[in-house]
């Protein structure tokens, strides 16, 4: 191509004239409208004549350059996965540093914690002195061991109060086999916790009542098995 000819001839004459390292990334169109990507390492030689030469080494990085492309496309993709969510999102590499995460989790990380985050940083130096702490480097090193799992926490910070949270790890794994770091989802489940204790507070007091009268009072499925039942109706039953 005319255009990426006169690019060539402009860095060649460039590096003769001043006798500069040039290093470059060059693409080159070739037959069947495909592309070749080169690394090319451009140097000036003089001998003792006096006369001057053009050094050149040129890497074929097409197949590399396909496959930062392919990561690209995956990173956009899964980025996309992490902003769909309403769930606090991250993931950090075996020494607990951030690698990833959303925006959901960084705007909780500054919500509890005051704290702004980024990658590369400790996902637990700034918990230090937290209740949260303790138990979430813990449940790290469990993660980091190649265990899934999950759990449930109360979160009592002043900017955060009596709220549960459930945690999912994934441990990450190489294609070896080696865990490399942990993928964390946290979810906030306050009201579904709320809602049971809703519940278990109904059922204590539905037992309460039934088992305050002498009357037999029990309770079936469609299918004739007992659900529920009072003592009065199993002390008869028994008899």
């Amino acid at each position: 191509e005319p255009e990426e000819s006169k690019r060539l001839k402009k860095t060649d004459a460039q590096v003769m004239r001043t006798g500069d390292v040039t290093l470059c990334k060059d693409t080159l169109s070739i037959a069947g409208n495909r592309q070749k990507h080169l690394l090319t390492v451009k140097s000036r030689y003089v001998n003792e004549r006096g006369e001057k030469f053009l050094i050149g080494f040129i890497t074929d990085i097409t197949e590399i350059k396909e496959r930062e492309e392919e990561i690209s496309k995956l990173n956009a993709n899964l980025l996309g996965v992490m902003e769909s969510t309403h769930e606090s999102i991250y993931a950090i590499d075996r020494n607990f540093h951030y690698i990833a995460f959303n925006k959901n989790h960084a705007r909780m990380s500054k919500l509890i914690y005051g704290t702004t985050i980024a990658v590369g940083m400790s996902c637990i130096d700034f918990l230090k002195g937290s209740p949260e702490y303790n138990w979430l480097r813990s449940e790290l090193k469990r993660a980091r061991k190649g265990e899934h799992f999950i759990s449930e926490r109360k979160i009592d910070q002043p900017r955060y109060s009596n709220k549960y949270i459930e945690t999912a790890y994934n441990p990450i794994f190489d294609s070896d086999h080696t865990v490399t770091g942990v993928a964390v989802f946290v979810r906030d489940i306050t009201a579904m916790k709320l809602a049971q204790e809703g519940i278990n507070q109904s059922n204590a007091t539905l037992k309460g009542v039934v088992e305050s009268t002498n009357d037999r009072i029990f309770a079936v499925d469609i299918q004739y098995r007992y659900i529920m039942f009072n003592q009065a109706h199993a002390k008869v039953m028994r008899q």
